[in-house]
């Protein structure tokens, strides 16, 4: 009866095994997560806004505690493509506790970023190099392709910001303007 109850429990997202916590803040939580394929994450809780970047594709599917398992995604569903984002927003209000499983034959990775400070303010403006593909109260996603050796200065922000390199390549980040 323990095992079953320890089974059915969820720890808090950041302290899944295969969310790894690279950063934390007051404000924000970024992880790096990786699942396997044939391995199934622990059950995890999410309860702030979330922003994903997908870095490496796989089929999964999910199981929310208390429920069956989703279906087994169909073959000739299309998969998500890397460096896509997206964000869950709905966690801050009606919090989920699931668990997921790699089906596919890949390494299923993305790019976690939760929001545990304030909103996105409305207006602020970026440099005109930058692309805003996508923006709510909680984040704003944005896209920068360089060329080789290109320099860029990006507007100054009262945000933090995180950078998600999704290509490979080095970046070299300086704060001395």
């Amino acid at each position: 009866a323990v095992a079953s109850v320890q089974a059915q429990s969820a720890v808090p997202v950041h302290e899944e095994p295969r969310h790894h916590l690279v950063l934390e803040r007051a404000d924000l939580r970024v992880m790096d997560v990786q699942i396997r394929p044939g391995d199934t994450t622990l059950f995890h809780r999410h309860a702030s806004p979330i922003h994903y970047v997908q870095l490496g594709v796989s089929r999964t599917r999910g199981q929310v505690l208390g429920s069956p398992w989703s279906p087994v995604p169909a073959p000739a569903r299309t998969l998500p493509a890397v460096g896509r984002g997206w964000s869950n927003v709905g966690y801050q209000d009606t919090p989920v506790s699931h668990r997921v499983a790699n089906t596919g034959t890949m390494l299923f990775r993305l790019i976690a970023v939760t929001n545990r400070g304030g909103r996105v303010p409305v207006g602020e403006r970026e440099s005109a190099a930058v692309a805003v593909e996508a923006t709510n109260r909680w984040f704003r996603r944005t896209r920068v392709q360089l060329g080789p050796h290109e320099i860029m200065d990006w507007a100054s922000s009262s945000n933090p910001r995180v950078l998600i390199q999704v290509t490979a390549g080095e970046v070299e980040l300086s704060t001395d303007h």
